[in-house]
């Protein structure tokens, strides 16, 4: 043996089907399956206003949509602009046939917001009576934006879904149609008509329609209550369902809300579909008309008819059936689904069937024990490599600057890096473990999918199905293939034992991971590069066999770091895809010393920074650090007539019990709708009602209201009557009681012209309009 082949060690085994040729078509097909899965995953063309009339179509719906936009104004909660979109959704109403009405009610969320809304409630009547389907969107948008897609893309939907639904026969039960006011508030609107509406008591089950971005499919991501019943009555009538109950299980933990939300707190079930791309335009003076994709809004509105019109068909709406179901679309062709109480018995069956395949080949040596180790082994290194690179290379290109935000304008280049970062390491991987069997890696990665599977399935059911099913899959054609008949015959696995589990694998997680980027932006890249990994692990015999690994390795790190470089001199943002950037100005109503502050996320426009010198970010509120960090600079202060400090008076105190009882009145001497009280969280505020109305002590789903580290409780009063409104509250008796006030108007005085005309194109007001707040200190 000469010196080469004593470093290189022994040949590595012989290949039998999975030889070296198998992996430049096992890559392919995985290539052309996310390349499937992405086109399908796309929303459908938009049909136009001559669709037959009981379809959902965008170009009716679109005609209704530039009716609401008036213009492409905001119109948050209590505005005048959202007054003339109200009367402009119950003529729409009223033309259709149908009897609308305005409900007006008074609520507070959980943290200290507090709205005066109007919601508009039709029903499209029911060949029976009693148990309904209430279909809802909100009408109201945030301070910042239009709110085409957000939400007035679901509105439109709802009525043109009434119009489809009003052209053909009645259904079984009646529809509910609320259009709610005050969701960007809190879920002010849904609060009202759970509390107090007429119509309530008959709604057994919800469809609400959401946007979270102005354009992508539509996409079923949350279900409330027991969800069996309502996605098999949504997936038989779905033109083009796009779903998966991993969604589902990663919304539950996330502290989002929706309307969906306050019926799920009363235990009304339902389904809840939102589009979630071009994320830049959401809450942002960019979410217009023009930027509301037509497809989208044909998508959410299949999606909402199939899923309205399949509830209120049911016939045991006023008494579903219990359970819950694992799904998942497959290439929005139909929907899969079981209850979820098979699927421990699924992961069973796919960690016994690998297991006995695992023994049977080592019962008959086709199949080493080190082999066998080594196959473990390979997806968690491959793992934990991948994830420690990506994290370096996040974190670099985030110093760089093309990953500063969570969703730049041009991410092609940062998504190619960290897809083809799980390839470099696989590749690089097999090639270190070349010696082991393929028929051993095999074994190794399947085993150690089916006992994570069968955990999964114990721990989150509904999620388990990604790891579950190619398990199964890998176990059924283990055991087809029988790879232990040739006796002390070591060797590689037929190719269908390859490739069939790995193809499951992709065709189920390519309709999971691009969510992930949709969903959370680039922080989630890290998390998608570590699960490719894993699914490319799936390919282990398959890299084991070639003598490509090395070279393909090198290969795609040299296209990692092109696409990382040609990333680096791209803007982050473009028109499309703007800049958050608000301004603000702040005048101490005390000491008439007043401030601009310039909110971003990242470092301020070089315009913006020529016209105002800016300090770096720091507290903008000297007395509570936490609440809120932005850049300020000086600004010429308005007339004391001009910003009078808001008013706080103290009506009436007693001590009971240690505790103090305040009722104060609250009101703004400049005629803003917007005021603020902010009481220090050490004096343990409790039994807060504002207008009479209580401030729950609770979120929404259980927690706190606040962040930790915050040392103020907020109160806000969205809608202030000219003539102020009470507040009364409970505190510590002990010693003096710090308040702060604030009143709030939108848009800024006359001086902020510089700072207007110097935000560029590519910069908008996101979630917050630019806004003027006068703010005074009370000590009682």
């Amino acid at each position: 043996m000469d010196s080469h082949a004593r470093r290189e060690g022994p040949p590595a085994p012989p290949t039998t089907a999975a030889g070296t040729g198998l992996l430049g078509p096992a890559l392919a097909l995985l290539g052309l399956t996310l390349i499937l899965v992405l086109v399908r995953h796309g929303a459908p063309a938009p049909r136009s206003a001559a669709a037959p009339p009981t379809e959902f179509s965008a170009g009716r719906a679109r005609a209704v949509l530039r009716e609401l936009t008036l213009g492409d104004r905001p119109h948050p909660a209590g505005s005048a602009a959202d007054a003339a979109i109200r009367q402009r959704i119950a003529g729409t109403l009223s033309r259709l046939g149908l009897q609308p009405h305005v409900e007006e009610g008074f609520a507070c969320h959980p943290v200290g917001i507090c709205a005066r809304v109007r919601n508009v409630v039709a029903v499209v009547p029911g060949r029976e009576s009693g148990a309904a389907v209430a279909a809802v969107a909100h009408y109201d948008s945030s301070e910042a934006g239009p709110g085409a897609a957000d939400d007035l893309a679901g509105v439109a939907a709802v009525l043109e879904i009434a119009r489809a639904l009003r052209a053909g026969p009645p259904p079984l039960h009646p529809v509910v149609l609320l259009l709610d006011e005050g969701e960007e508030a809190g879920l002010i609107g849904a609060s009202v008509f759970a509390a107090s509406s007429p119509e309530r008591s008959a709604v057994k089950a919800v469809v609400n329609l959401e946007a979270r971005g102005g354009c992508g499919p539509s996409i079923l991501f949350e279900t409330a209550g027991d969800d069996a019943w309502m996605v098999s009555a949504w997936a038989a009538r779905a033109p083009r369902p796009l779903t998966t109950s991993v969604a589902a299980s990663i919304y539950a933990q996330l502290p989002n809300d929706t309307d969906l939300t306050v019926f799920r707190h009363r235990q009304v079930p339902g389904l809840n579909f939102a589009f979630i791309r071009c994320p830049a335009l959401y809450h942002s003076a960019d979410d217009d008309y023009a930027h509301c994709s037509p497809a989208s809004l044909q998508h959410q509105g299949d999606s909402a008819l199939a899923a309205v019109a399949g509830l209120a068909n049911s016939p045991g709406l006023a008494a579903p059936p219990p359970g819950s179901m694992v799904f998942f679309d497959v290439l929005s062709l139909g929907v899969v689904r079981w209850p979820l109480g098979w699927t421990p018995w699924l992961a069973a069956a796919a960690l016994l069937l690998v297991v006995a395949v695992v023994i049977a080949c080592l019962a008959r040596r086709t199949l080493a024990l080190r082999d066998l180790a080594r196959g473990v082994a390979l997806a968690p290194a491959a793992l934990a490599a991948t994830a420690l690179l990506a994290f370096g290379l996040g974190l670099a290109l985030r110093l760089a600057g093309p990953l500063a935000v969570p969703w730049p304008a041009h991410p092609l280049p940062v998504l190619a890096a960290f897809w083809l970062l799980p390839l470099a390491v696989v590749a690089a991987v097999s090639h270190w473990i070349r010696r082991a069997a393929p028929l051993g890696l095999w074994a190794g990665v399947w085993t150690l999918w089916a006992v994570l599977g069968a955990a999964l399935a114990a721990l989150a059911p509904a999620a388990s199905y990604v790891l579950v099913l190619p398990g199964l899959a890998a176990g059924i054609c283990g055991a087809l293939a029988a790879p232990w008949r040739r006796a002390g015959a070591p060797g590689s696995p037929p190719a269908a034992m390859v490739l069939v589990p790995a193809l499951t694998g992709a065709l189920l997680w390519f309709g999971v991971l691009p969510l992930l980027y949709d969903g959370l932006g680039t922080p989630a890249l890290p998390v998608i590069a570590a699960l490719l990994a894993v699914l490319l692990a799936t390919l282990a015999p398959a890299f084991a066999a070639s003598t490509a690994c090395r070279g393909l390795a090198r290969a795609a790190v040299a296209l990692l770091l092109v696409a990382a470089v040609s990333a680096l001199p791209l803007p982050l943002f473009s028109r499309s895809s703007p800049q958050a950037l608000t301004f603000t100005f702040i005048q101490d109503g005390d000491t008439g010393a007043a401030r601009w502050v310039a909110d971003s996320p990242v470092e301020l426009p070089a315009e913006v920074r020529r016209a105002v010198t800016f300090q770096p970010p720091a507290p903008v509120l000297a007395w509570d650090p936490a609440e809120w960090r932005a850049r300020s600079a000086p600004a010429p202060p308005l007339p004391a007539a001009a910003a009078p400090a808001p008013e706080v008076r103290l009506l009436a105190s007693s001590v009971a019990a240690g505790r103090r009882q305040l009722r104060l009145w609250l009101a703004s001497r400049r005629g803003a709708t917007i005021a603020t009280l902010w009481v220090p969280a050490a004096a343990h505020p409790e039994g807060v009602r504002i207008a009479g109305q209580p401030v729950p002590e609770t979120g929404w789903r259980g927690g706190p209201p606040g962040l930790p580290g915050w040392r103020f409780r907020s109160y806000n009063v969205l809608t202030l009557p000219a003539q102020g409104c009470e507040v009364d509250l409970e505190v510590a008796a002990a010693g003096p009681l710090e308040l702060h006030a604030a009143d709030t108007t939108h848009g800024l005085p006359p001086a902020g012209a510089t700072l207007l005309q110097a935000r560029p194109p590519t910069a908008a007001p996101q979630f917050q309009a630019d806004d003027t707040l006068v703010i005074r200190k009370l000590t009682f």
